[in-house]
């Protein structure tokens, strides 16, 4: 439905979109408010950032694309936010590396269960060979076996 909207509005019009969402998020305090403790987003605020961005793609005309980008940058680089997301993604990156070095490297290799990944696809490509091998290591993660490749 955003992506619709975008493709009817002119440069104005997407300003003044920009200038209501900043408002919007403003008035129902999902943004800093200078002088307040520090807040932390709600999943719906960073579930709308992530969408609208997505849904750049869709618009058309390049100078519109443009100028919405830099005004979605402007909205990410003053909503204050940008520690916690800093500190949100330390903490997943934490978690996915102890995982890794806690399934690979098992108290008995023995009797670990393994999960052998083949690599001898002979029309397959660097990028090819590269998404097998992600989709091998998510699935020894999921299956909590040691990824053998």
């Amino acid at each position: 439905m955003i992506c619709l909207v975008f493709k009817k509005l002119n440069i104005l019009g997407l300003f003044v979109l920009s200038i209501l969402l900043v408002c919007y998020l403003y008035h129902i305090k999902l943004l800093h408010i200078p002088g307040e403790e520090e807040l932390i987003p709600t999943y719906e605020y960073e579930e709308l950032r992530l969408r609208l961005f997505r849904n750049l793609e869709n618009i058309v005309d390049a100078e519109e694309k443009l100028f919405m980008k830099s005004q979605m940058e402007q909205l990410v680089e003053n909503d204050n936010f940008g520690k916690w997301r800093q500190q949100e993604s330390e903490q997943l990156t934490s978690l996915v590396q102890s995982a890794l070095i806690r399934l690979q490297n098992p108290p008995d290799c023995r009797h670990a269960k393994k999960l052998l990944c083949h690599l001898n696809y002979r029309g397959c490509g660097l990028g090819c060979l590269m998404e097998h091998t992600s989709y091998c290591l998510i699935t020894a993660l999921a299956t909590r076996r040691v990824f053998v490749l």
